[in-house]
């Protein structure tokens, strides 16, 4: 279940996402988001309704040093994982200046960590 270098708290993983992402630690997202089944959410803006429990949690967007739209995800309700982050970015072809990962046609593409675990999973020990 957990991969090769889980941590205990959410903070440290979502550092950790940051940081693959290569967004320093102290950037502050310029969007957050709240991906959940409450459909009563539906109307607002800071949160996308979808019953695809993998994708629920939340969701944090930079912009890089050169001007490049990132994601770090946090995933809270996963049936077949423990609470775990990743690190994306746009998919291959697409504008990583204008990418829109708020928006449920659009996936991000995961940023393995090739140098731990050749994976792009970065668990969490702990349920919050």
């Amino acid at each position: 279940m957990f991969g090769l270098n889980p941590f205990d708290t959410v903070r440290e993983a979502l550092r950790y996402a940051k940081e693959l992402a290569g967004i320093p630690r102290s950037q502050q997202p310029v969007r957050q988001w709240i991906v959940t089944g409450d459909v009563t959410k539906y109307k607002n803006s800071n949160y996308v309704v979808s019953f695809n429990k993998g994708a629920q949690g939340r969701y944090y967007e930079f912009i890089n040093a050169e001007g490049q739209r990132r994601v770090v995800a946090l995933h809270t309700n996963d049936p077949y994982r423990t609470t775990h982050a990743h690190a994306g970015k746009p998919k291959p072809g697409s504008d990583p200046r204008t990418y829109d990962f708020k928006s449920p046609e659009n996936k991000y593409a995961a940023i393995d960590d090739i140098k731990n675990k050749k994976d792009h999973y970065i668990d969490i020990n702990c349920k919050g």
